[in-house]
C-alpha cells in the first residue's frame, strides 16, 4: 500500500474534511447520519488490505453531517489480523493529511 498514492486519490475525490470517524462493528451504522453520502470500497482505496472481522464493512463514506465535511472509515485494521502498525494507523494518518481537526 502506497500512502502518497492513497492520499492523492482521496484528495482528488474527497478533498478536505472537518471530521474523521473510524468505526468497527459497534458503530458501523453511523454512516447513516451522513448526508450527500458517497462511498468507495477499501479495495479501491487501499488495494490489498481489508479487515476480515465481521461487522467491518471495508467502505469509506464521505459527505456532511450538520454541514461539517466528514469521512467515515467503516472498518478497522487490527494487529491480531496480521496488519502492521503502519496499516493499523493508516486512517489516522490519512485523516490528518486531509486536514481533519477531529478524529473519532
Amino acid at each position: 500500500m502506497n500512502f502518497s498514492k492513497t492520499l492523492s486519490f482521496l484528495k482528488k475525490n474527497i478533498g478536505r474534511v472537518d471530521v474523521a470517524i473510524l468505526t468497527g462493528s459497534g458503530l458501523s451504522d453511523i454512516h447513516n447520519l451522513v448526508e450527500n453520502k458517497k462511498s468507495f470500497s477499501y479495495s479501491k482505496i487501499f488495494k490489498s488490505i481489508s479487515s476480515k472481522v465481521p461487522g467491518h464493512e471495508n467502505i469509506l463514506y464521505y459527505g456532511t453531517i450538520f454541514k461539517h465535511r466528514v469521512v467515515v472509515f467503516s472498518g478497522r485494521f487490527h494487529i491480531y489480523e496480521g496488519f502492521s502498525t503502519e496499516e493499523v494507523v493508516l486512517p489516522v494518518r490519512l485523516a490528518a493529511a486531509l486536514d481533519s481537526k477531529t478524529f473519532i
